[in-house]
């Protein structure tokens, strides 16, 4: 019952400010066609894994496999046919890749700690402040070479295939709220449970229309594997835009404390600070 309510709590406070927040305005005319640019569903700041061009330095307090590494992402999601839709609003298809890899910054050789490769599929629509995203994602986890020389650790043959939905609200040019549910379909080991939640506010204290804004960012998320705990990540710092749409260049302070978002060790909780350079498109 006690699991129950933590995993509910997010939801209750994720409701609570999308009915006590300001009326949003319009979102921005996007192209339409083959290749458009840009995407309907923005990127998730303060998720973790969501894919994009990132690196940066993280320092891990009391942990038994590392203490400082430096963390890097090469990926991106791509809007490949978008159109017009009823109400008012439109659609996009569109297709992901990812690589995440985690370095050890304590060995003189960079030694690799993790790699995880994520491809997928997704399907979003927007109707002014209202966007929603639909993905199919496919996730294999490795661990480095050289880890597996200098430690004694056992590999796990991790991979699965997930189904996530979410929504989002823009409320004007300050505030953004999201969240929704994740669904594991094929998963190795078995042992995984199936379900997960999600939910984020995103901050632009100065609103979007400046050249270089702060901006603050919070994303957590419940798995039922793990009874539930919440898994939080927070973002905080610079944003400076592109001239495209949704291009941004960013310089965040980040927290983090949960199981590690790197699937050979997904039962391992972790607490980490570090800073990280973001390119998104």
């Amino acid at each position: 019952m006690e699991a129950r309510a933590r995993a509910g709590a997010p939801l209750v406070i994720l409701a609570v400010l999308l009915a006590l927040a300001p009326r949003a305005q319009a979102a921005d005319e996007m192209r339409l066609g083959l290749l458009p640019g840009g995407e309907l569903f923005a990127p998730l700041m303060a998720d973790p894994r969501w894919p994009h061009f990132s690196a940066g330095p993280r320092l891990y307090d009391d942990d038994p496999l590392v203490e400082r590494a430096l963390a890097t992402s090469i990926g991106e999601k791509v809007s490949v046919y978008r159109a017009d839709a009823p109400f008012g609003g439109r659609w996009e298809i569109g297709a992901l890749a990812n690589v995440e890899a985690l370095l050890d910054l304590g060995d003189s050789s960079l030694d690799l700690i993790n790699a995880d490769y994520t491809v997928g599929v997704f399907g979003a629509w927007r109707a002014g402040p209202w966007s929603v995203l639909a993905q199919l994602v496919h996730t294999s986890s490795h661990l480095g070479d050289e880890l597996l020389l200098r430690q004694e650790i056992e590999r796990r043959n991790v991979s699965f295939e997930r189904f996530d939905l979410l929504a989002s609200h823009d409320f004007g040019d300050t505030v953004r709220l999201y969240g929704g549910a994740k669904v594991l379909a094929r998963r190795d080991p078995e042992e995984l449970d199936r379900l997960a939640t999600q939910v984020g506010i995103e901050i632009w204290p100065l609103g979007r229309p400046q050249k270089a804004r702060p901006i603050v960012a919070a994303d957590v998320q419940q798995r039922e594997v793990h009874d539930w705990a919440a898994d939080v990540s927070l973002r905080g710092g610079l944003e400076l835009p592109g001239p495209a749409r949704g291009a941004v260049l960013q310089l965040l302070l980040e927290y983090f404390d949960g199981r590690w978002p790197y699937g050979q060790f997904i039962d391992e909780h972790v607490e980490y600070v570090g800073l990280g350079l973001h390119l998104r498109f």
